[in-house]
């Protein structure tokens, strides 16, 4: 839904606070594209002083950094980019590997549940 409302244009305060309220508050984000876009989002919206986006400008540091805190895992630091916002090239992944635990991305249920 974020990235549907991104792309009409339509930026309501309340609307784009409770997206990303839940988004931090949830157990576990599941995958690294989802990740991704939330926190491409937040980032995109929190910074931008034009015309349309200007009202949410810097509203959301708070929950950039909660986000980052709660769900930027290791094995999501190895993949992605946080400062960046884009996914690591194939070569940086490939030269990091020998940083890579196997314990860093192994998940538990505890963890999954």
């Amino acid at each position: 839904m974020a990235k549907e409302l991104d792309n009409i244009g339509w930026y309501d305060t309340e609307v784009w606070t409770k997206i990303f309220e839940t988004a931090v508050e949830k157990k576990k984000i599941n995958n690294l594209h989802d990740f991704r876009l939330i926190h491409n989002l937040m980032v995109k919206l929190n910074n931008q002083a034009d015309a349309h986006v200007g009202h949410l400008n810097g509203k959301f540091d708070a929950l950039v950094d909660k986000l980052l805190e709660r769900h930027y895992t290791q094995d999501r630091k190895w993949k992605y980019d946080a400062e960046n916002g884009q996914l690591r090239p194939l070569k940086e992944i490939i030269a990091s590997r020998d940083l890579c635990r196997p314990e860093h991305h192994v998940q538990t249920k505890s963890e999954i549940d």
